[in-house]
């Protein structure tokens, strides 16, 4: 009988009956013999049982038993049987499903089980796969696909010639289900997050042994979900710090949403925008444009969360962060606005006012900020220059203010220019008059345009 490597030879010496004397045996001997080898074996006159081991797979044996006397040798018991062969190479191998620690793995059975040849005749046991089994690895070049198929040679894995560590894995009757049409799905657990692995001679074993290999899988598990450290402002960008142990280079998806809104969601994608933070591996930034953010109330915030995407798939969602960091800056924005819009206008009250209220807000750049204080420092002063050119009522003097109060661009100047030309008229009234009744009448109008009294001497 056959089972596996080893054969269970039986056999009896011949009976003679009780009035022919017994055979004074000295040894028996037992011949194997394959297409490749002949190999005898000396065994004790008594023994009538023996199991053969090692045999090799796919192989025709004839075993022959003689016994050898003191009168020579006697007959032969002759029995041929063949072993069964391993198993073909389990077909189409591929990754389906992943998570940070564990993968789910489709296969389908090997084409031989290895009795298709001897049909189980001689077998205890009808064959059977009693495990699948590879060795995984951690796969270092960088790049590569989700569940790439790199072509090896079966030859070289059955020999086992890739020398990088491994971790032997197996998977026994029960551990694996059916899937779709002839396939069988599996876990393969115990894994790290974003680590690429090649899962090497992959293989059905029977009672033979490990079957041809399976073609080398190599996958990549997902990254851990990211965690926000930090948010802010800078440059036109909203920076994001967030904390992801790997290697590998990440694809991100970012959504923003105003808290008083949280289903009105804006997705960012960031790729080459990532920076690893020097002397902080396990750190990167994330930027994103800070005019495409939702505006929000000046009290509001905005909630953030992320993810992160490898060559194995998507992370989970980072945890939700609200920030407030946003609405201050779109408050900055919308201040600067109202700022320039002051300068603009050279107005004197809208320019205090606007100054007032963007004391507290620190800018990015404070040349508005800059500007419209000193803008505001030159209107000051001319119009007071103005004021008191109208109060003294020369018209000379008023002239030259209103010449730099046009310079510097102060608004609404209108009134004091018909003051200056009614001055100015009533002055060249006074300088032109040459009767006594013209004079008169030119010191009636200068007593009613109030003109200085220089003037009017």
């Amino acid at each position: 009988r056959l089972e596996g490597h080893r054969a269970t030879l039986r056999w009896s010496l011949l009976d003679l009956r009780p009035h022919v004397p017994e055979i004074q045996a000295k040894e028996t001997r037992l011949m194997m013999r394959t297409a490749k080898a002949d190999r005898q074996v000396v065994l004790d006159p008594e023994t009538t049982e023996l199991e053969v081991r090692d045999l090799d797979h796919d192989t025709q044996y004839e075993f022959r038993v003689r016994v050898h006397g003191v009168s020579g040798p006697g007959r032969e018991a002759v029995v041929n049987c063949r072993t069964n062969s391993r198993c073909s190479a389990p077909v189409a191998l591929s990754r389906l499903s992943a998570t940070t620690t564990k993968v789910e793995l489709s296969w389908e059975p090997p084409e031989t089980l290895g009795n298709e040849k001897t049909g189980d005749k001689v077998q205890v046991s009808h064959e059977a796969i009693v495990r699948y089994e590879a060795m995984l690895k951690v796969d270092f070049p960088e790049g590569g696909k989700a569940c790439a198929i790199l072509d090896n040679d079966p030859a070289d894995e059955a020999a086992g010639g890739n020398e990088l560590p491994g971790r032997l894995c197996w998977w026994s009757p029960g551990s694996w289900h059916h899937g779709v049409g002839k396939s069988l799905v599996a876990q393969l657990g115990g894994l790290r997050p974003d680590v690429r692995y090649a899962l090497h001679g992959f293989c059905a074993v029977n009672s033979m042994g490990p079957g041809l290999p399976s073609r080398i899988l190599v996958f990549h598990t997902p990254p851990l979900a990211p965690v926000i450290r930090d948010i802010r402002i800078k440059q036109e960008k909203v920076i994001i710090t967030i904390m992801l142990p790997g290697a590998s280079r990440m694809d991100y998806d970012i959504t923003v949403a105003l808290k008083s809104k949280p289903d009105d969601v804006k997705s960012f994608e960031a790729t080459a925008a990532v920076t690893r933070l020097e002397g902080r591996a396990d750190e990167h930034e994330l930027q994103l444009p800070f005019g495409k953010m939702a505006l929000a109330e000046p009290d509001g915030s905005h909630l953030v969360r992320l993810r992160a995407k490898n060559a194995g798939g998507w992370s989970g969602w980072s945890a939700t962060q609200e920030i407030v960091a946003i609405a201050r800056q779109q408050g900055a924005e919308a201040a600067e606005a109202r700022l320039v819009e002051a300068i603009r206008a050279r107005e004197i009250d809208q320019l205090s006012t606007v100054l007032v209220e963007v004391q507290d807000i620190e800018f990015g750049d404070e040349k508005y900020v800059e500007e419209a204080r000193e803008l505001l420092d030159v209107l000051v002063t001319a119009r007071a220059e103005l004021q008191a050119a109208e109060l003294a009522r020369e018209p000379d003097r008023l002239g030259r203010a209103l010449e730099r109060a046009r310079e510097v661009g102060l608004p609404d100047l209108e009134e004091t220019q018909g003051l200056q030309d009614m001055l100015t008229a009533v002055k060249e009234e006074l300088d032109t008059a040459r009767g006594i009744e013209d004079l008169k009448a030119a010191l009636h109008a200068g007593y009613e345009a109030r003109l200085p009294a220089e003037v009017l001497q």
